[in-house]
């Protein structure tokens, strides 16, 4: 008797045993749902891209700056052309930019860089022919240098479309300014330009190119 009553007592535990593990066992090899691949964010800026927002804007704020202060401070019909084509230029970018860079989430510069700043700071002081000569071979060639390096670069490795396309766009404007500097200023690759420097000792001489 004792025996049989152990042994219905082994079977009852085994069949608990069972039954509390089916559960267990069953969750254990359930198929698992697929885990969705995640989606990058198509807003989210490269390097470069990034750094071309920052780089163009500073140089659109020194443009516009230094355009409109040729447009009040010189008296010469060429250099004042090419300022106002400067502004819209720079205007241009700048308003793109600007519209663009909220949905980019990215925070741009409000002032020109240090450099541009003291560049305004030294034609400020100058005037007449100095004041040209200075204002060309700064806005017309040094800027237009610069922006068509930082400009090919995003146009070449950049990722966002919309800033690749500014890039590339803008590449054909900066090409005709640097032309019309070079053309007024007699400016030709691996020249040096002049320093802008406030004079010393007489006056800087206008080259024969120049436009008057």
């Amino acid at each position: 008797m004792l025996k049989r009553i152990g042994i219905v007592l082994i079977a009852m535990f085994m069949g608990l045993v069972i039954t509390i593990g089916l559960p267990s066992f069953a969750q254990t090899n359930r198929p698992t749902s697929p885990t969705a691949p995640s989606v990058p964010n198509r807003n989210q800026l490269s390097q470069v891209d990034n750094q071309f927002m920052i780089d163009a804007n500073r140089n659109a704020l020194a443009g516009i700056a230094l355009g409109q202060l040729a447009l009040t401070q010189s008296a010469n019909n060429e250099v004042k052309r090419f300022a106002q084509a400067e502004v819209d230029e720079q205007v241009g970018v700048r308003n793109s930019l600007v519209h663009l860079a909220p949905s980019l989430g990215v925070n741009l510069p409000s002032e020109p860089t240090p450099r541009d700043q003291e560049v305004m700071q030294r034609l400020m002081s100058l005037s007449g022919e100095q004041f040209d000569v200075a204002f060309m071979n700064e806005t017309g060639i040094n800027a237009h240098l610069e922006n068509a390096a930082i400009y090919q670069r995003e146009a070449g490795l950049g990722q966002n479309q919309d800033l690749v396309r500014l890039a590339s766009q803008g590449l054909s404007i900066i090409t005709q300014h640097y032309n019309t500097a070079s053309a007024l200023t007699g400016y030709e690759v691996a020249q040096v330009p002049p320093r802008i420097d406030t004079p010393s000792q007489g006056s800087q001489s206008t080259p024969s190119s120049f436009i008057r």
